[in-house]
């Protein structure tokens, strides 16, 4: 069985008291499209986190 690698974008903006509110994480099935939509939440958010998974654990 053929594995598929996800790649996940998740950005944060500032909450009530200082602290990190998630947006909800868009997911992606390229690493260019997961680096298209990090450099795309950069420009909105107060942090990015990009990852991506490959199935394995």
């Amino acid at each position: 069985m053929a594995r598929e690698t996800t790649y996940i974008v998740q950005a944060f903006n500032a909450g009530k008291g200082g602290h990190l509110k998630p947006d909800s994480p868009i997911v992606c099935k390229s690493a260019s499209g997961g680096e298209a939509g990090a450099e795309q939440a950069r420009r909105r958010r107060l942090l990015v986190d990009r990852r991506s998974r490959d199935g394995r654990l």
